[in-house]
């Protein structure tokens, strides 16, 4: 448990730490002859912007370490007073409907998306 949570803080940590600074101009209109839009009348960025870290966990009513995840997740959650937004898409063999108290089908095309885009696959965490 100790080592999963010092991998998640350690990964949690680099997101942070690992942005570069762009200097303007950050294109020349010449560039991007064939945009369709005035890029003049955009409105101006905010003096002061608050970066957020968005933790997607994959689940499914049949996941055993699902639960236990949640609980990390809500005291990151806390831990980082509101900079860190969970995110539990429910997806994979896990999710799938079974009968008695499982049947409803909380799998959306989007989380199905996102799950074969980055291969997501089922993880056993030792608890």
């Amino acid at each position: 448990m100790k080592r999963i949570n010092i991998i998640l803080i350690s990964l949690l940590l680099i997101s942070l730490i690992t942005c570069d600074v762009i200097e303007k101009p950050y294109f020349y209109k010449d560039d991007y002859e064939d945009v369709a839009c005035d890029l003049k009348n955009f409105p101006p960025l905010p003096a002061k912007t608050e970066r957020k870290i968005l933790l997607e966990d994959f689940t499914g009513h049949l996941c055993s370490n699902c639960p236990k995840g949640h609980q990390v997740m809500n005291k990151l959650i806390t831990d980082y007073n509101g900079r860190l937004i969970g995110m539990c898409i429910h997806a994979g063999s896990d999710a799938e409907p079974s009968q008695g108290n499982f049947s409803y089908d909380f799998r959306t095309t989007a989380g199905n998306e996102i799950k074969d885009k980055f291969r997501v696959s089922v993880f056993r965490a030792v608890w």
